[in-house]
């Protein structure tokens, strides 16, 4: 009986104990019997992982960074690689508002640029929007505070047309200053109805010359001209005023019953006319008139006083005890005169000073 046991108990099958199995940690729970590659994507409780040189890809590849801590809309930021475009953005809760922060583009395997979208701030100021102290903002828009000191100068340059514009918050023009390619100075108001005022306390608007031989001068040009009028002084210290263009006029008015004086030895008219025949010629308008009474002097030398208009007078009048004196160096000088009747007539001076009316001749 007993070898009947002992061959039993050599011939049985042996029985596996049950053994615990250790916890692994930390935990990865499976969301169902799909392999390793979905359990991995659906880890809950991963701490502090150490990941090796990590690829994110696929078309338009984000990464969110999100603290579970933070405030409604305000814990989510997410790195977006767009088409070479790399950029960081705050996004909401709901992934409904995205709002780029940086964004670097890239020319191939050279980056080409970084724009931020909010001002920068460093140890030595804020960058991107006009503050208190000597602070620049970010390219091309660039800032300077209120009321800034620059000690020596400014210099515009390394542009074929370096420019420097004025724009009031409440203007709709800007004010230009800029330096062409001729090396010409340049202002603009850039508007039809604006004007350039130039203020002084006691003070003046001077124009200097400071070439060898040169003049102070100052050129206008009309809408559509080429050809400038010019006011100048020459080294001498001459003033001149010319119309510049071919057959130009230059006009001297005053308002109301104001009236234009001037002052000097003496005032020359000089008629500068390529064959005009009535060379330097003194125009007076009265009111309302369209054709002037005029003092002339022709290309003979000889002087003439017109009213230039039918039945009008020519006066020559003395006040109070006055008297008006002809005087002619030639003894028996005469007069000639005009009139309606045929003929000449003439007013003479005989030897003792008389005048006598002639219709033939002086004696």
């Amino acid at each position: 009986m007993k070898r009947l046991i002992l061959l039993a108990g050599l011939c049985a099958p042996a029985v596996a104990l049950a053994q615990s199995v250790p916890t692994m940690n930390p935990r990865v729970t499976l969301a169902g019997p799909t392999g390793l590659n979905a359990a991995m994507a659906t880890k809950a409780d991963t701490s502090k992982p150490v990941m090796w040189n990590p690829t994110v890809s696929g078309p338009t590849p984000s990464v969110d960074n999100v603290d579970t801590t933070a405030s409604a809309d305000l814990g989510r930021w997410r790195w977006t690689n767009n088409n070479g475009t790399f950029g960081l953005s705050a996004v909401n809760d709901a992934q409904s508002a995205i709002n780029s922060v940086l964004s670097c583009t890239r020319n191939g395997a050279v980056p080409t640029g970084c724009t931020f979208s909010v001002p920068i701030t460093t140890p030595d100021g804020v960058f991107g929007q006009p503050l208190t102290g000597d602070i620049l903002g970010t390219w091309p828009n660039l800032y300077l505070a209120p009321n800034v000191t620059v000690t020596g100068g400014i210099t515009l340059a390394n542009s074929s047309s370096p420019q420097l514009t004025l724009q009031s918050t409440l203007a709709a023009n800007p004010v230009t200053f800029w330096q062409d390619k001729g090396g010409n100075g340049n202002f603009s108001t850039n508007s039809s109805s604006s004007v350039f005022a130039f203020y002084t306390a006691n003070g003046a608007l001077e124009v200097h010359d400071t070439g060898t031989g040169g003049a102070g001068k100052i050129n206008l040009y009309g809408q559509g001209d080429t050809v400038p009028a010019s006011v100048w002084q020459d080294t001498g210290g001459g003033l001149y005023m010319s119309p510049g263009s071919t057959n130009g006029s230059t006009s001297i008015y005053s308002n109301g019953t104001g009236g234009i004086a001037l002052y000097g030895n003496h005032v020359q008219l000089h008629g500068t006319a390529s064959g005009g025949t009535n060379g330097a010629v003194l125009d007076f308008f009265g009111p309302g008139q369209s054709s002037p009474a005029s003092i002339w002097q022709d290309q003979y030398s000889n002087m003439y006083v017109a009213s230039q208009v039918g039945n009008s007078w020519v006066n020559i009048q003395a006040a109070g005890t006055g008297y008006v004196s002809i005087q002619s160096p030639i003894r028996n000088g005469k007069m000639p005169t005009s009139a309606p009747s045929s003929g000449a007539h003439f007013v003479c001076v005989d030897d003792a000073g008389d005048l006598y009316r002639s219709d033939t001749s002086c004696r």
